[in-house]
């Protein structure tokens, strides 16, 4: 029997590549995002659908109502902020029918900031770039940054983050990978990655 599968996040890479291995595998792929001129929206093969954002009231009553129309077998998220949404609809979603695959709620928050995402990778002995906190950036090992321009930079774009004038996490990287530099934007919840399973182990 054919999957029916449900992708969000397909304006993205990693949504609209999914789906293209979804629709390869033989599945019947739902593609779904909140950009109505999402590339993904456009794949062959599949049944396209806008949905509201994932910071949106009606995000949770939105997504429950597609699944109920759709009739998805399960549901496959490539976005950040939808993690914590599907988390709260993981019972909602079971009685219609539709598997999730999703990390416990520690892996979602971690996921969510730069800082606790690095912590976490740093403590599993997992590869990762030097992390610090905009108030931290002034006591950066030399080398860190790429340049005192770099620097000047990264601590200018630190600042209005901390102050909240910049919604997003800041960073700076040098040519040298190993001395790359992430600067988590305090101890709010800032974009990390999308590979939120990972972290369950």
């Amino acid at each position: 029997m054919t999957k029916r599968i449900l992708v969000t996040g397909v304006g993205g890479a990693p949504g609209f590549d999914l789906a293209r291995s979804l629709i390869r595998l033989g599945c019947r792929v739902i593609t779904a995002d909140a950009d109505p001129y999402a590339p993904g929206l456009l794949l062959p093969e599949t049944t396209p659908h806008v949905t509201v954002p994932a910071t949106d009231l009606g995000y949770r009553a939105g997504m429950l109502r597609l699944c109920a129309k759709a009739r998805p077998d399960a549901v496959l998220s490539t976005v950040e902020r939808e993690l914590p949404q599907l988390l709260s609809l993981r019972r909602p979603l079971a009685d219609l029918g539709v598997t999730t695959w999703l990390p416990d709620p520690p892996a979602v928050e971690a996921c969510g900031d730069k800082a606790r995402f690095a912590t976490v990778l740093t403590e599993r002995g997992i590869p990762t770039p030097r992390t610090v906190l905009p108030h931290e950036i002034d006591q950066a090992p030399d080398g860190l940054l790429s340049s005192s321009r770099g620097t000047s930079r990264a601590r200018a774009a630190c600042t209005s983050a901390a102050r909240g004038s910049r919604p997003a996490s800041c960073a700076s990287s040098s040519r040298n990978r190993s001395s790359r530099s992430t600067l988590a934007a305090g101890s709010s919840p800032r974009t990390a990655s999308s590979i939120a399973p990972a972290m369950r182990r």
